[in-house]
């Protein structure tokens, strides 16, 4: 290999590892960034090998064609517009057993009536005697579904999303046709350090096949997103992402799960084009359960703790913190999803919603909790708190909790569009407007809740200070780290 081969070779390894996406538009080579990534030493070198760069993406028109192919969703694929009687309420649910599809199920269970269809896939590992239903009904109990309601009103249906048909059976497939009215589609691969092609069968094949059962049911269809399918901040001249917003505006999101989910979007938007009565739910950061602080591993609020107390530092200044504990959003998108079958209510146009909490803490609250549970972390002066984080992506240890939330942190440290950086842009007044009748409200993000979450984590072992000296001494010794990290260490 040549030295310029070499040095073109050592610079894509190095945006990728930063999360630096490049394309090209035009005749000009685009790079989409977390802001703050490329500093004036990268932008030259980006700059000395932009018609190598450029020459290589042209030389490989499939991988870009076959994004492209993946937003449209197969001709076939149209409702039914069945004028039969329905027998049932039922409702049929994907990613029943995930952190939030718990607590979907457990609402589902508490706000309606309907019986529940749950996909439910063998999972490898599992430990001896543990069936899809234990695990199922296991989960959804702790997630404060009535056991008696469970035993009389759940079906397990075995499948798998990156299957055709979701693996169903025939005969399954044709009794859930006949009764199923309304198909909430949860399920998902969700790992942040995979890439796109990896998670496009589950994620994206199997949105494609959900789509198509409500299609052919007659259903509504519900499709839980994320609203990292957005771009960290609004482009230039705007202030704020819109829940009527097409995606077609922006372009798409850095991480292959976020990727899938954007192509997702895309999919059911054209099947509700096509007639398909359709909701789309974007939540932000999800926390853990407000009442019993039971909190999933590798979920934001998780990663950011571990990540702070492993390291022994954090920012000054202030991050808005604008989580949404797991139990409030399942009763969100369970008593929304609830709208469109109402009786003379079944809504025939596309809906949105940001799921976002509307009165955000300041990220003092969480260092304070922190303190309180004994945690030391210094806080630091953000240009050393970014470097250390660049350090974390740079050795693309998927291992190290701060890795996959690398480009959200720096984003959020930044200011676009005479935008404070702690204002949130995204707009959730569809949301509001439909739970103004709603007899709940989201729990405070107050001391309580912080001191609950730390108190769980800490007694399941998921926070560990043993580490925090350790890595904090190596946040002063960069190369110390990174050859640590590449020789196995933690």
């Amino acid at each position: 290999m040549s030295d310029q081969s070499q040095s073109l070779s050592e610079l894509l390894n190095e945006l990728r590892s930063l999360g630096v996406r490049l394309r090209v538009e035009g005749d000009g080579l685009r790079c989409d960034a977390p802001v703050g990534v490329i500093d004036k030493v990268l932008g030259n070198r980006i700059r000395e090998h932009k018609r190598q760069i450029i020459s290589l993406l042209r030389s490989r028109p499939n991988a870009e064609s076959s994004i492209d192919d993946d937003l449209k969703l197969r001709e076939s694929i149209r409702p039914a517009c069945n004028s039969g009687e329905r027998r049932s309420n039922a409702i049929f649910l994907t990613g029943a057993t995930g952190f939030l599809g718990r607590y979907l199920l457990s609402e589902l269970l508490r706000q309606t009536d309907a019986v529940v269809y749950c996909l439910v896939r063998n999972q490898e590992g599992a430990p001896t005697g543990e069936t899809r239903s234990t695990r199922l009904r296991s989960a959804s109990i702790d997630a404060g579904a009535d056991p008696s309601q469970f035993d009389s009103r759940v079906i397990e249906v075995p499948g798998d999303l990156s299957r055709p048909n979701l693996g169903i059976a025939s005969k399954t497939q044709e009794e859930l046709v006949r009764e199923v009215v309304c198909v909430l589609h949860n399920g998902a691969t969700v790992h942040h350090g995979m890439p796109y092609r990896s998670l496009k069968r589950a994620n994206v094949d199997g949105t494609e096949e959900s789509i198509e059962l409500a299609c052919r049911a007659d259903a509504s269809f519900h499709y839980v997103s994320t609203i990292s399918v957005f771009p960290p901040t609004p482009p230039s001249g705007r202030s704020m992402f819109y829940e009527s917003d097409s995606l077609d505006e922006f372009p798409a999101p850095q991480g292959g799960y976020n990727l899938s989910k954007w192509v997702g979007e895309h999919l059911v938007t054209e099947a509700s084009a096509r007639g398909l009565p359709a909701a789309i739910y974007r939540p932000g950061p999800i926390s853990g359960d407000s009442r019993t602080g039971q909190f999933n591993g590798q979920d934001f609020l998780c990663r950011l703790m571990q990540g702070y107390i492993q390291s022994g530092i954090a920012p000054v200044g202030e991050m808005t913190l604008d989580l949404l504990p797991v139990d409030y959003v399942a009763q969100v998108i369970v008593y929304l999803a609830k709208q469109f079958d109402l009786p003379g209510t079944r809504a025939q146009s596309l809906r949105r919603f940001h799921l976002l909490h509307p009165q955000p803490a300041p990220s003092d609250m969480l260092f304070d909790a922190c303190g309180r549970a004994g945690f030391s972390i210094d806080r630091v002066p953000y240009d050393q708190w970014f470097k250390h984080l660049m350090n974390v992506a740079a050795t693309a240890d998927e291992t190290h909790p701060l890795y996959p939330l690398a480009s959200l942190f720096s984003s959020r440290r930044t200011t676009t569009n005479d935008v404070p950086a702690e204002t949130i842009p995204f707009d959730m007044s569809c949301t509001r407007d439909a739970l103004e009748a709603a007899q709940f409200s989201p729990p405070a993000l107050d001391a309580d809740l912080f001191d609950r979450y730390l108190a769980k984590l800490t007694e399941s072992g998921l926070l560990d200070s043993s580490r925090s000296s350790r890595e904090s001494r190596m946040v002063e010794h960069p190369s110390a780290m990174l050859a640590e990290s590449r020789s196995g260490g933690p």
